[in-house]
């Protein structure tokens, strides 16, 4: 597990409370460098965490908030009323050290699952943009959530045209074409949704670049309920087998 790093900003009157915090102990991999600004200066490249009793500086952060600010107010909600939309977290200005720990305890997790699904979401990334094969993930009904980016480079498109379309627009064929050759692309995906398994296929498709032949790999996904909500999918070109 990569260290979640935290710079915390406490701009607190109530000093109590700013020596309570600093003095908790932290889960493994959070890791807090905390801060006393008498200035409001808050950087925009680090995971910050601003936790004030002083609405003035609520508002100055809320302005121009970057997604890895997390902002706490301590006080009367109604004090940040036209931007509580944007706080994170609002705390009573008085509560037991127990509940203050449970608070603080629970920020931390929110903000740890926040960094990994980042890390992992963009480890995955960066892991299948960088092999020559396709893949591609889809929904239930054919609309891709994901591609890499061979798959861009096959289909001549970007991943912001591609996603949240179906294989006609895709691969720029009609429903006609497709159904005069002999193209099973969203046919297999039906089957491998059906036996809930990874199947394997040798499938012909056609491109802008004249008809390539791919060995796909296609398995269903599951929620985390079990239930079937689409299907991945990875294809090896061996075009060049059928060349031969």
């Amino acid at each position: 597990m990569l260290p979640l790093q935290l710079s915390v900003y406490l701009l607190l009157k109530d000093k109590e409370l700013a020596g309570f915090l600093e003095d908790l102990k932290l889960p493994e991999g959070v890791v807090c460098s905390w801060y006393h600004p008498k200035v409001l200066n808050l950087p925009t490249d680090e995971y910050v965490v601003l936790i004030t009793d002083q609405k003035e500086h609520v508002l100055t952060a809320c302005a121009k908030k970057p997604k890895q600010r997390t902002i706490v107010y301590v006080g009367d909600a109604e004090d940040v009323i036209s931007a509580v939309e944007r706080v994170d977290s609002i705390w009573p200005s008085n509560e037991s050290a127990r509940i203050r720990k449970a608070r603080f305890k629970k920020l931390i997790g929110v903000l740890r699952r926040q960094y990994d699904a980042w890390f992992y979401e963009n480890a995955l990334m960066t892991a299948i943009d960088s092999i020559p094969e396709l893949v591609w993930y889809k929904d239930v009904k054919g609309e891709h959530l994901r591609v890499n980016e061979a798959f861009c480079k096959t289909v001549h498109k970007t991943k912001e045209q591609v996603q949240g379309r179906g294989h006609y627009y895709i691969w720029d064929i009609t429903p006609e074409e497709y159904n005069a050759g002999e193209f099973v692309c969203m046919e297999s995906e039906e089957e491998v949704m059906e036996a809930g398994e990874t199947r394997i296929f040798e499938e012909p498709v056609l491109t802008q670049d004249g008809m390539r032949h791919f060995t796909t790999y296609k398995s269903p996904l599951f929620d985390e309920f079990g239930r079937i909500i689409g299907t991945v999918g990875v294809a090896h070109d061996v075009t060049d087998k059928y060349e031969e």
